[in-house]
């Protein structure tokens, strides 16, 4: 694998990867009689600085490079003036002396291999743009992704794929920042899909039979798309500084950059300020001001952060016939996504839009946000999602002819698995669904089949079928597995936990993988090098089926990924099947799963849901379907008809129809 080192140890790792490898020699005595500059030892001040720049102390970093590169120019060390002068190059790049760093970066030697080229010449753009030579810092940005796109060309693994991007994304940000600072703002609409969903997209491209996509999409292929799918595209970018000198430094997010590409080929770009969202936070603070915004709105709703399945009750029934429509947390997030594109937008409440979301946007149901006059999104337009632009192409080219495959796959409350709802509890059979095996029954009755039902509905049973049917629907559990070290965002659940640096472990990202079952200084390294972002990326995401002979009931997205399936809809009635890892490939789950195994259009939920308003909701979905071939509109009139039985959004809003509407 050349470059593209894997760690994969149980035992505590230190290292350095390259750019910046330390060499920590023994200080040995100097020799009488040689000239100061001859006696004094350079390699402690090289350690000294590269310690003074991981603690932040940028001033006594660059007096301790400068020192070292003298010493090591003095005895024509060539080996070592590189390693300081890429020390002190960040040093200075980290303390706001942009033209000494970008001089220094210059001076650096060929790099060895293509990850400390995309390193360092990631680098290096951040120092053009920060000294405002905006034309420079695009060049070498380009340059820098080159290198990283050569780097994941090494392996074809899809959770590799996605670890690799999730370091070198920051490259791809800090770009966009250039080129809509350059006011090149159709440029930037094709980088913005060029940097998202990418795994996925290689997926689809190495599954189907037709051409590769271009990469990176051009804006007339992403107008032809809009036409296509007589959609108007709503796409989001999320950028903040993109200041990963150390590699570990926190995200932050001052600009939300919105495209809305309408069916008529026109582009219209807009720019949200993203930083008062940041006020009142700990500078210190991992959690972004748009993360809490996300999730303040869904705990406005009773919805939990976390959580595996839903246990309906009293209570919950009553919450959903409230009549309450006001929703201040909703109506701030439609003044954020909604309000700055408004006018933008189509007037027929029947024309589409697809919003393409990016980062905690992929947890906004999009149906439920308020105006000011407390209508909600889903009375005014039409909706669907898509990790990308790219990928409703791909689907596109993917639409089969149904002859060949029976009309559908309906399973509704199976003999319900044993689960363990937290490390070191015995698993205990998850809860009957009665509700879903009412939903069940009718929708089978109007897709013309049986239902399979209770100990008939076993996952050996559905895997038989799954691949054959036209469509697919599921009413049963759905379980969130979260890494339980890390929130759904890839950072720690407990943010004051020991972190690799504090147990001097210094990984450089952009080129490495650690597998599982590793500790940093006695902590999970999915915890100790979260903000690294170098940890593989699990797969989270399970639907419960009846268990039988040696399987344990459990269908998982892994599994699911690897299927080749016929469907033209599959629809996951159950709880939290839409969420999953945040990545920049999108939601790493049960729905990008689907996808990939080759499904056109996936229903999923953003949330646990009830289970007698989702029976109401599903019933009319598959009525207006069987009316009207139109999978957004269906739903969009089905959310409409549970809404007047049960008013509270979180009934009917979790629901969203992701890909294609036809």
């Amino acid at each position: 694998m050349g470059h593209l080192k894997r760690l994969a140890l149980s035992t505590l790792l230190v290292l350095t990867i390259a750019p910046g490898t330390i060499a920590r020699q023994p200080l040995s005595p100097a020799p009488i009689g040689l000239p100061l500059a001859q006696t004094e030892n350079p390699d402690p001040l090289l350690d000294q600085g590269f310690d003074q720049l991981n603690q932040r102390d940028f001033k006594g970093a660059a007096q301790s490079y400068e020192r070292a590169l003298q010493l090591y120019q003095d005895r024509n060390q060539a080996d070592k003036v590189s390693e300081a002068q890429y020390g002190l190059a960040r040093a200075y790049l980290l303390l706001g002396n942009y033209a000494s760093a970008i001089q220094l970066f210059k001076q650096l030697g060929p790099a060895r291999n293509a990850a400390q080229q995309g390193t360092i010449l990631s680098n290096l753009g951040l120092a053009y743009f920060q000294a405002g030579q905006l034309l420079e810092a695009e060049q070498t940005l380009r340059r820098a992704i080159a290198a990283w796109e050569s780097v994941r060309s090494l392996d074809n693994v899809d959770t590799n794929q996605i670890t690799l991007f999730e370091q070198q994304a920051y490259t791809y940000r800090l770009l966009l920042k250039v080129l809509v600072a350059r006011n090149q703002t159709d440029a930037a609409l094709e980088l913005s899909e060029w940097s998202r969903a990418r795994a996925l997209v290689e997926l689809l491209a190495q599954r189907s039979a037709t051409t590769r996509p271009t990469i990176p999409p051009t804006l007339q292929q992403i107008r032809h798309i809009a036409r296509t799918q007589n959609s108007t595209l709503v796409e989001y970018a999320i950028v903040g500084d993109e200041v990963r000198v150390l590699g570990d430094e926190p995200e932050t997010e001052t600009d939300l950059y919105i495209w809305v590409i309408r069916p008529t080929g026109e582009v219209t770009f807009r720019r949200v300020d993203l930083k008062p969202l940041r006020q009142g936070l700990n500078e210190l603070n991992q959690t972004s001001g748009l993360v809490n915004l996300v999730r303040d709105s869904r705990s406005a709703l009773g919805i939990p952060s976390r959580g595996l399945v839903f246990q309906e009750n009293l209570e919950t029934i009553r919450v959903a016939t409230a009549v309450d429509r006001t929703h201040p947390k909703l109506q701030k997030l439609h003044q954020l996504l909604i309000q700055p594109i408004a006018d933008l937008l189509p007037t027929q409440p029947e024309a589409r839009i697809t919003f393409i979301p990016q980062g905690p946007l992929f947890l906004v149901s999009f149906a439920s946000l308020q105006d000011q006059k407390s209508q909600y999104l889903i009375e005014q337009h039409t909706i669907l999602t898509t990790p990308s632009i790219q990928l409703l192409a791909l689907t596109h080219q993917q639409r089969r002819s149904p002859r060949s495959l029976t009309p559908a796959l309906v399973v509704g409350n199976p003999t319900m698995p044993s689960f363990a709802s937290e490390p070191g509890i015995p698993p205990r059979p998850l809860a009957s669904l009665p509700g879903s095996e009412q939903e069940a029954r009718a929708i089978a009755a109007l897709l013309g089949t049986t239902p399979i039902l209770g100990s008939q509905a076993t996952k050996a049973r559905i895997l038989e079928l799954i691949g054959k049917s036209r469509v697919i629907h599921l009413a049963t559990h759905g379980l969130l597995d979260l890494d339980p070290n890390l929130t759904e965002f890839g950072l720690p659940v407990d943010p004051n936990g020991r972190t690799a640096r504090q147990s001097r472990v210094f990984v450089t990202p952009g080129a490495v993988i650690v597998g599982p079952n590793v500790r940093v200084g006695g902590v999970a390294a999915e915890s100790a090098l979260a903000r690294e972002k170098v940890v593989q990326v699990d797969m989270p995401g399970l639907i419960a089926l009846a268990p039988s002979g040696q399987d344990n009931g459990f269908l998982s997205a892994k599994a699911l990924l690897q299927m080749r399936l016929q469907a033209d809809l599959v629809v996951l009635s159950a709880c939290n099947t839409g969420r999953g890892r945040v990545t920049g490939d999108g939601v790493v789950g049960l729905a990008r799963s689907l996808i990939g195994a080759g499904v056109p259009s996936v229903v999923v939920s953003l949330w646990a849901v009830p289970d007698a308003p989702t029976a109401t909701l599903m019933t009319h979905f598959y009525q207006n379907l069987k009316q009207r071939p139109d999978k957004a509109r269906a739903l969009r009139q089905a959310m409409l008809a549970t809404m007047k039985e049960y008013p509270d959004p979180k009934a009917w809003a979790a629901f969203t129809l992701i890909g294609e509407a036809e």
